[in-house]
């Protein structure tokens, strides 16, 4: 008994080390990205404001700190005009979804990153190479982990009405082109 106790205990470790890196499908968020395109025209702004805090409850859900998100077949990652450095958009088709805040995931290095970013959560050498030398446009398959934003308005995204960008913080954890 005291011989399989050994062999036991490791793989009841790596089952649940693997249980914690399980990915999800990265998909649009349609749902909370309406709520907030749609609090922006409201001219209530005790709705808009309700609005806008529906939304970013859904998003809280939908993006958890530590959350691992990978792409899909439908939907992959790109280096858009629309983004700026570090910025990756998602290319899921949706009907309507000029008219919605842009979705954004911004990874973070050493030499380019928010103030409230750790460093633990930084991206490494390898994703980075890939996203550099990927072409605008250029289609994307990765997975990516949500990161906590210390200055954020939720624990892993900010919202900038300015941009009219949903800019969720993530690390890369793999990105290769399609």
């Amino acid at each position: 008994m005291k011989g399989k106790l050994w062999v036991l205990v490791p793989v009841l470790i790596l089952v649940s080390g693997l249980s914690a890196q399980a990915q999800t499908p990265l998909n649009l968020p349609e749902t909370a990205l309406r709520l907030i395109a749609g609090s922006i025209v409201d001219s209530c702004s005790i709705c808009a404001r309700q609005s806008r805090e529906n939304a970013f409850q859904l998003l809280d859900q939908e993006f958890p700190v530590g959350g691992v998100f990978a792409t899909t077949d439908s939907c992959f990652l790109v280096r858009s005009s629309a983004a700026e450095e570090n910025e990756l958009v998602l290319t899921c088709r949706s009907a309507g979804k000029e008219s919605l805040p842009l979705l954004i995931f911004r990874f973070h290095t050493p030499a380019n990153h928010l103030v409230g970013i750790s460093p633990e959560d930084f991206t490494l050498d390898g994703p980075v190479r890939e996203y550099s030398a990927a072409g605008p446009e250029m289609a994307l398959r990765g997975t990516l982990k949500i990161v906590a934003f210390r200055y954020g308005d939720r624990p892993s995204f900010i919202y900038s009405t300015n941009r009219g960008v949903l800019q969720v913080q993530c690390q890369l954890l793999a990105l290769r082109r399609n």
